[in-house]
């Protein structure tokens, strides 16, 4: 008799569309059902009759059991309707589709940031995201899956500056290891589509490295071609960098958050600081926006060496420190609620 039933049920489902859907509760209603990693079919089962989504759950449970769906359920969120047939709901566990949820990483922000970010949206832990940033095997990996050269750059510490800023559609439970494969995916394929200046002599991590100071120096697109043309002449003449951004990289990597940057910071020694290192630091200090890779691909010429912001986003550049330091005073120095430091 049991035999009968089971078989009265599994023709009912797959030979009767027009009777579907079936054992259905008596409102009409859409529920997200979010469904752990690792949880048992019996608790999805239970959370499934609590919802009102399943009536009766024995049926439902013979259902998984016949298709075998029950095997091969996969962890997210879905959208289920209680219009659906059992059969129905247990093929979108199996086959989707999943509910996305969407992130923006903002330009600029740094792989201690995007942890952070990552980890308040519920998309896993920041400390295992950072781990995997730093592991130079999966750094390996993604760079020979997706970089043209197949290979890493020379002195790499971190995935700092791969990580392209954009909006993402991630799954609930979607691995950090599948996440920051998706940033760095989306850093080459971007990255290729620039046409880089032949007169450009830097490799791609020192590319890199340049745009993401670039890109924490000026919110402004128009300014940061003639920004990194500013770098490149320093750079070309021997000139220390002395930017300010890579100062507050180097308290991030020791643990502090601080902005405020104070005369002991400025001396003190850190392999990013560019007020005591020769030309560039040891590694990006940002993960760079488009605009600030190209800037930095296309520098615009000058005879620009110093810039001092106006505080309205924009700057003032001069050729000379005499000209910088007056700049420096008009727009820096007088303002009693900030303090600057003026080799900008």
């Amino acid at each position: 008799m049991r035999i009968l039933f089971i078989i009265f049920l599994f023709f009912l489902s797959f030979g009767c569309k027009n009777l579907l859907p079936v054992f259905l509760t008596e409102k009409n209603k859409q529920v997200i059902v979010d469904i752990k990693p690792g949880q048992s079919f019996s608790k999805l089962n239970d959370n499934l009759e609590k919802k009102s989504l399943v009536r009766y759950p024995l049926i439902f449970k013979i259902f998984a059991k016949i298709t075998k769906y029950d095997k091969s359920i996969r962890p997210g969120e879905y959208l289920v309707s209680n219009t659906m047939s059992y059969l129905q709901i247990l093929s979108i566990f199996k086959n989707g589709p999943r509910q996305k949820k969407d992130i923006t990483i903002p330009e600029g922000f740094n792989i201690f940031q995007i942890a952070k970010l990552l980890e308040q949206k519920k998309f896993g832990s920041a400390k295992i995201f950072l781990n995997l940033c730093k592991n130079i095997n999966f750094i390996n990996y993604l760079f020979k899956k997706y970089s043209k050269k197949n290979k890493i750059p020379n002195n790499i510490i971190n995935l700092e500056g791969y990580l392209f800023p954009d909006t993402y559609y991630f799954y609930k439970y979607d691995s950090e290891k599948s996440i920051i494969e998706s940033l760095v995916k989306n850093f080459f394929e971007n990255y290729q589509d620039i046409k880089l200046n032949k007169n450009n002599k830097l490799s791609m991590h020192q590319i890199v490295i340049l745009a993401s100071i670039v890109e924490k120096e000026t919110g402004s697109a128009k300014e940061r071609p003639l920004i990194a043309g500013v770098f490149f002449n320093r750079l070309k003449i021997g000139m220390r960098l002395q930017t300010d951004p890579t100062i507050l990289y180097g308290m991030w990597v020791n643990g502090s958050t601080s902005n405020n940057i104070r005369r002991k910071d400025i001396l003190a020694y850190t392999k990013y600081n560019t007020y005591r290192v020769k030309a560039l630091p040891a590694g990006p200090i940002s993960n760079p926006g488009l605009d600030a890779i190209r800037a930095v691909l296309l520098p615009k010429k000058s005879k620009f060496l110093y810039f001092v912001s106006k505080n309205n986003g924009k700057h003032i550049f001069t050729t000379n420190y005499k000209d910088h330091l007056k700049y420096v005073r008009k727009h820096q120095l007088r303002r009693k609620s900030k303090k600057s430091n003026p080799a900008k």
